[in-house]
């Protein structure tokens, strides 16, 4: 009787307290003079044990939407935080109604980085304020941050595998591998040229050279690739620095603010946000978990102007040696 109750009190004990479990989020659109404000609020399942979001490139939340089932719009939005350390809100861009799947990348002081997400429905501009995109590039001039970006696809399929046009003056050809194996390290290479063949160099967006966004096309897999990798830059700092006795050990627990202040990167972690190559071209590393057709966006800047490429991947299962 008594190893029970112990047995059962440690369970509970792991369950409640250190078993990991996920941030809930909650989304909310409210529409007002003519604009379309989105709130989202992520909800701890440990409130007292969870801890600030530290800045990630920048920002401190990174949200992707992506319009389901067609998966023929995107944005790259960063709302700020406002009325609470988990609740954050931003203008929604020019993109048009529907069911949007959204990813919130957010790191904590912790070191910890996660991915909440959830489903918002969308409404239209209302009537007076802003009006549908009627092409690919058709953007408002300015979005509520300067570093949001978005694409809307006048077609959910690809028209050309290797090559999408960015604008009326570039375009982003992939190099693409012969065939893509499940769990095989590839490096998925773009190279960006303009309407006469000329390599314009690309500018760094968000601190690196570029962005790429990919999600399976039933949902199972969501990831955001850097060309150095998958993992946050404030989760790699963080670790460094507390590795070296330049930061505290400890974290704010249940406060709204931070007590971690991160430097600006030193070169090595520049290299590592830039990637290498050729100025017009972008590399990232990543094996591909599971089969199937995903949808890549990859993100460049130049000119001052944010690009974004659209492309297909089929992943095979692995091939099976003789005998």
């Amino acid at each position: 009787m008594f190893g029970k109750k112990w047995w059962d009190a440690e369970a509970a004990d792991y369950r409640n307290n250190r078993l990991y479990r996920p941030f809930a989020a909650n989304a909310l659109v409210t529409a007002e003079d003519g604009k379309r404000r989105l709130t989202l609020t992520l909800d701890p399942p440990r409130p007292q044990r969870a801890t600030p979001v530290m800045a990630d490139h920048g920002k401190l939340m990174h949200l992707f939407l992506i319009r389901e089932p067609a998966l023929d719009v995107f944005a790259h939005l960063h709302p700020i935080k406002r009325g609470g350390r988990y609740r954050f809100e931003t203008e929604l861009p020019n993109i048009p109604a529907g069911s949007y799947r959204l990813y919130a990348d957010v790191t904590f002081e912790t070191g910890s980085a996660e991915t909440s997400t959830t489903v918002v429905r969308i409404p239209a501009p209302a009537a007076g304020g802003e009006k549908e995109p009627a092409s690919d590039s058709d953007q408002p001039p300015r979005p509520v941050d300067p570093d949001d970006s978005w694409r809307v696809m006048t077609s959910p399929k690809i028209v050309q595998p290797d090559s999408c046009p960015l604008s009326d003056q570039y375009e982003m050809t992939w190099l693409t591998p012969p065939r893509i194996e499940v769990n095989q390290q590839v490096k998925l290479r773009f190279n960006v040229r303009d309407k006469n063949g000329q390599a314009p160099e690309l500018e760094p967006y968000l601190g690196m050279r570029g962005h790429m966004v990919l999600r399976s096309e039933d949902g199972s897999v969501f990831i955001h690739v850097h060309p150095g990798g998958t993992p946050s830059m404030a989760a790699m700092q963080l670790s460094v620095l507390r590795t070296e006795g330049r930061l505290p050990l400890e974290a704010a627990f249940g406060s709204d603010d931070p007590m971690c202040v991160l430097p600006a990167p030193g070169q090595a972690e520049q290299n590592w946000l830039g990637g290498f190559g050729a100025d017009s071209d972008v590399s990232f590393p990543y094996a591909f978990p599971r089969a199937g057709r995903y949808r890549l966006w990859v993100q460049v800047k130049v000119h001052g102007e944010i690009l974004t490429g659209v492309f297909d991947a089929q992943v095979e299962l692995p091939t099976k040696l003789p005998g």
